[in-house]
């Protein structure tokens, strides 16, 4: 799947999300502060895996 997504911060909640899910994975190249990482965190996006 390809999306666009309005910053790197939101590929890594949306990455974190799916992740979790153990239903496939993301690679991101972007970095991040320790502050960046508290905010992505909080911010995660609903996910319902498929079947799920």
């Amino acid at each position: 799947m390809i999306g666009e997504l309005p910053d790197g911060k939101a590929a890594a909640a949306l990455n974190l999300t799916v992740a979790a899910s153990g239903s496939i994975s993301i690679t991101t190249a972007d970095l991040f502060t320790a502050a960046d990482l508290d905010e992505i965190a909080g911010g995660r996006p609903t996910f319902r895996p498929p079947g799920g």
